[in-house]
């Protein structure tokens, strides 16, 4: 675990720890009932923010926000769709394929976020 110590000016201990923050950010992610659906959505294909609003019956801007969650948290890839003419927007797929979370029974502050990246990912992803 990497922690930065930092000291503010009243002589506080503060401590800043980045696999903290980002496990923060899946769970925060995972704990959201559309942002769910996403994943499932995205799970066996890639699709466009279109093709989710449609599909979810979701608005583009609250899925664009939840999108961003995923993408941020590392839950979901953004990649460009090429397309033969025009633009190429941007489709979405989800990254992991389970997630493990372990909590501690001595320090109930402790918690461990562990992601299995999906079959497609080669990279492991430890929040």
């Amino acid at each position: 675990m990497i922690q930065d110590q930092r000291q503010p000016s009243d002589g506080a201990d503060l401590t800043f720890d980045p696999d903290e923050q980002s496990g923060n950010a899946l769970l925060r992610a995972l704990g959201d009932p559309k942002s769910r659906a996403i994943l499932r959505a995205t799970t066996e294909r890639a699709r466009t923010a279109s093709e989710l609003s449609e599909e979810l019956d979701l608005p583009l801007s609250t899925l664009y926000r939840k999108l961003n969650r995923l993408v941020d948290a590392s839950i979901v890839e953004e990649t460009p769709r090429l397309a033969s003419r025009g633009k190429h927007p941007n489709q979405y797929r989800c990254a992991i394929e389970q997630v493990h979370i372990r909590m501690s029974e001595e320090d109930e502050k402790f918690v461990d976020v562990d992601v299995s990246p999906g079959p497609e990912q080669n990279r492991i992803l430890r929040h």
